[in-house]
């Protein structure tokens, strides 16, 4: 529904519809197949471009002007792309579905959703806008979308643009990964920590597990699209092995050292004065992040310390 020209010239215009139409239907129907399709689901970006040009290409001309709306155009444009992803990695829009279309914008509805369906998936979504698009602007009623607050994202010391940034390198160090340790190598090192000959070895016999895992999704047919999902719900450190303890044992298992030197190697790394503790005192520049972090997270008074009164003390014996 147009938004460039603010002249009223009829009542049903007043009311933000068009003669004969059901966009408003269209708008309502848009909100509840979003509700229910994004339901406890990972939203994902696509490369799917010019989509704005598509959808009024495919409206009829002579309604085509009515149409071309500055709101809409900027809903299309900043979310249009985004898709889901199922259990076998195939790729739905949450948006754009013939049975939620109008009359007059059904082809284009279809064009939309064949255009993003097709596309590559190339990031994770992430947003803390509880709204997305203009709903109404004067009279007019645009597309638009209530998000569920499951998908709301909640900012900690990332904002959603970091977070999507951060799973981008992530999915990056996942596939270098991936394609240096081939399945056959990961194998081999499952079978190493199972027989819990190494120091801790069960901490990192998951990690091993969850890349298998994902070695075997690569060859599914939409392998490319399972990797992603992985990445969206990856535990902390599990799509960057390389630099972690497991990237350890799996360089020097590929590198056919001699059992007693890979243990003794990863033994020395996993000493209880050694593994994930500092072996140096923090710079300055290191506290003051941390202080700045502990603060953005509000966890500041946690951290207050005072001398205990008898007043703060529960006595189980008191002296006559």
């Amino acid at each position: 529904m147009s938004d460039k020209d603010s002249k009223v010239s009829s009542p049903s215009q007043q009311e933000g519809t068009r003669d004969g139409s059901d966009y408003h239907r269209f708008l309502e129907r848009l909100q509840a197949n979003f509700a229910e399709h994004v339901a406890q689901r990972q939203l994902f970006t696509t490369n799917a471009s010019a989509l704005w040009e598509a959808f009024l290409a495919a409206i009829p001309e002579n309604q085509r002007q009515s149409n071309d709306c500055t709101s809409c155009r900027r809903f299309v444009e900043r979310f249009g792309h985004l898709v889901t992803l199922d259990e076998t990695g195939t790729q739905r829009s949450p948006f754009w579905s013939e049975h939620s279309a109008s009359s007059e914008n059904f082809a284009a509805v279809q064009r939309l959703r064949e255009m993003v369906e097709n596309a590559h998936v190339n990031g994770v979504f992430l947003s803390s806008q509880p709204v997305w698009g203009t709903p109404v602007t004067g009279v007019w009623k645009h597309m638009a979308v209530s998000v569920p607050q499951a998908n709301v994202f909640q900012p900690g010391l990332l904002s959603a643009s970091q977070k999507m940034a951060e799973l981008q390198e992530h999915h990056r160090c996942l596939n270098v990964a991936l394609s240096e340790f081939q399945a056959g190598l990961l194998e081999q090192a499952r079978v190493v920590l199972q027989a819990d000959a190494l120091t801790r070895s069960e901490k990192f016999i998951g990690v091993v597990e969850w890349l298998l895992a994902r070695q075997r999704e690569r060859t599914l047919p939409h392998g490319r699209n399972l990797i992603w999902k992985a990445v969206a719900s990856a535990p902390a450190g599990f799509c960057t092995p390389r630099s972690s303890m497991v990237g350890t044992l799996l360089e020097d298992l590929a590198a056919g050292l001699p059992f007693e030197t890979v243990k003794r190697k990863f033994d020395d790394k996993m000493h209880p004065l050694r593994y994930q503790r500092p072996q140096a005192a923090p710079s300055a520049g290191n506290i003051q992040q941390a202080e700045e972090a502990i603060a953005k997270l509000g966890l500041a008074p946690a951290l207050e310390r005072r001398f205990a009164t008898l007043a703060d003390v529960q006595l189980t014996w008191k002296p006559r």
